[in-house]
């Protein structure tokens, strides 16, 4: 049955022993999460052997018969834990740890919520990777979830949007953290006598702590109580481990401020790239100005992006934008920023008026 949060849901409880049979799942295996030259960087921490290493991105659970779990949890170690991974650094000391759901991309297609169900497509015995085909959840109204610290539930269902998250847990003064949160798969048919399609399902996160960079998108794979462990551990999860990188969408042109959308809240970094490029780069170190800001793609990034840059921005939110671009795009009072404002709002008006010539 399937109900509205997870069963005996407990914020911070752990859970030692995973569902299903095999290694990882009966091993204490979670994200481990520190810094490394001011950027978020994960790894896993295997509590079962005192191992805490970086460079892990992938995680792998079955769901229980609530289609639910708390794994894997969050860790990160403090200043002073004789096994912080070389190299690397206590996150700051009471501070919060969050995340947002990402996109990725499969085929060309933007996502936030892939399934697979599991089965054999490739015409040989025994799954592998080869039999993996992702494409989007079985239904209009799926969604797979993740509360934090607030029991807020906050879900992916596939659609091409980055997704915000809230507080996983904070840091203690010495920078440890150790917290497990539910994730939550749900079919939205309204129906509590209906269970979610079985299969594999893959999502992605980032994680963010203010003052430093967020890490590297992380992917979650989960499969259902009836999915077989050979679909999990055999296919699904070797096929993410391989393509980690090709996952990650590129951003797209005119995403000035990061989040893997084009709206109107890329104005005023526009703007702001266009008339103070250190200031640009110190509020948005993660997004490379002169890739995202070329908007007429002519190798450079300079006034000659404006109308193309407008035209992004138009399309995508497909409304008037003459009064929030004219407040958008004036991050600082002075000349220069002002007379790129003006020009933004010459050309919404040109890109809205009528052509009366007939030509």
């Amino acid at each position: 049955m399937i109900r509205t949060q997870p069963f005996l849901f407990v914020p911070g409880m752990l859970c030692i022993v995973l569902a299903g049979s095999g290694f990882a799942r009966a091993q204490h295996l979670d994200v481990l999460v520190q810094q490394m030259d001011g950027q978020l960087v994960t790894g896993s921490a295997d509590f079962d052997h005192s191992d805490w290493e970086l460079g892990s991105r992938v995680w792998f659970r079955d769901f229980d018969e609530d289609y639910a779990i708390n794994n894997p949890g969050f860790n990160a170690l403090g200043s002073g834990a004789p096994n912080l991974p070389p190299g690397s650094q206590a996150l700051p000391g009471d501070a919060a740890l969050s995340w947002d759901f990402m996109p990725m991309t499969i085929d060309d297609v933007w996502q936030n919520l892939f399934y697979w169900d599991g089965l054999e497509s490739d015409g040989m015995p025994g799954l592998t990777p080869d039999d993996v085909v992702f494409g989007p959840p079985p239904g209009p109204n799926y969604t797979l979830s993740l509360f934090d610290k607030d029991n807020a539930k906050h879900s992916v269902d596939g659609a091409d949007a980055v997704v915000p998250g809230g507080v996983i847990a904070e840091t203690d003064a010495e920078g440890y953290l150790h917290q497990h949160r539910y994730f939550f798969l749900e079919d939205g048919d309204g129906n509590a006598g209906t269970d979610p399609a079985d299969g594999i399902y893959l999502l992605a996160m980032r994680l963010k702590m203010e003052d430093l960079n967020d890490s590297l998108p992380i992917y979650m794979v989960f499969g259902t109580p009836g999915s077989s462990v050979a679909a999990l551990d055999d296919a699904a999860v070797p096929w993410v481990e391989q393509r980690v990188d090709e996952l990650t969408p590129i951003p797209r042109l005119g995403d000035m401020d990061g989040d893997y959308d084009v709206d109107t809240d890329d104005v005023g970094p526009f703007v702001l790239a266009l008339t103070n490029r250190a200031a640009y780069e110190a509020q948005f170190p993660g997004v490379e100005a002169d890739l995202a800001g070329d908007t007429n793609q002519n190798g450079i990034f300079d006034f000659g992006d404006i109308a193309s840059f407008q035209g992004l921005v138009t399309a995508s939110v497909g409304s008037a934008l003459q009064p929030t671009l004219s407040a958008a795009a004036t991050p600082e009072p002075d000349t220069l920023a002002l007379i790129v404002t003006g020009l933004l709002a010459v050309v919404f008006q040109r890109s809205k008026s009528p052509n009366l010539s007939g030509k």
